[in-house]
């Protein structure tokens, strides 16, 4: 699909469009070896990234919508950060220790086509790591914000939402805490976030994350 500047920053749109391309197995898809053949064979053992880019806070979709709708497709209405498929998060991943989640965050969306078997026809081939345990075909997002800025601070406060002595924020509460959910949108799918305010720091992260 193409989008046109309209003012908006639609990030959870964007990382619904990737994650549902990833969930193509026909022969033009992603897993295929050769697209331009029409009976080629599927790469059961590639592993899937998006580097997600952003200078400013997405505004598309927002804790309480039901009902956000692009094409026929109903995004996530309710993906608390709790559980995917057989998938059951814990800290750091799930939005808070104890309690309720919140719904229709950037993390949400990452969590969903990271515990999702986005080729369930395919064999789960994909060598996990103890970093990124998955066997099966998923999407690792490596997140990127220029010139903006969290709540959090990822050098620090990981350690924190790991032990559970510290929460996610609600990102709908503020739009520094919507810098934090691109954060948290990583770490959800085993990737990693940079933010950078130099073109230094930018090629510097784009290096690292290739």
């Amino acid at each position: 699909d193409n989008f046109m500047a309209d003012g908006g920053t639609p990030l959870c749109v964007a990382l619904d469009e990737v994650g549902r391309y990833f969930t193509d197995t026909g022969n033009t898809g992603p897993w295929s070896d050769d697209p331009a053949n029409s009976s080629n064979s599927k790469s059961t053992c590639r592993r899937s990234y998006n580097l997600l880019t952003t200078d400013g806070y997405y505004n598309d979709v927002t804790t309480g919508d039901t009902g956000y709708v692009i094409g026929s497709s109903k995004l996530v209405a309710d993906y608390d950060g709790t559980t995917a498929g057989n998938y059951t998060a814990k800290s750091p991943y799930k939005d808070k220790s104890t309690g309720t989640g919140y719904s229709n965050t950037l993390a949400d969306f990452a969590l969903k086509y990271w515990a999702t078997d986005l080729a369930s026809s395919l064999g789960n081939n994909v060598i996990g790591t103890s970093r990124d345990p998955a066997t099966w075909q998923h999407l690792t997002q490596f997140t990127l914000g220029m010139g903006v800025m969290g709540t959090l601070n990822p050098k620090t406060d990981l350690d924190k939402i790991t032990k559970g002595t510290l929460n996610w924020p609600d990102p709908a509460t503020s739009d520094a805490k919507k810098i934090d959910d691109l954060w948290h949108a990583a770490v959800n799918s085993r990737g990693e976030f940079y933010s950078v305010k130099a073109y230094t720091e930018l090629a510097n992260a784009v290096r690292n994350a290739v």
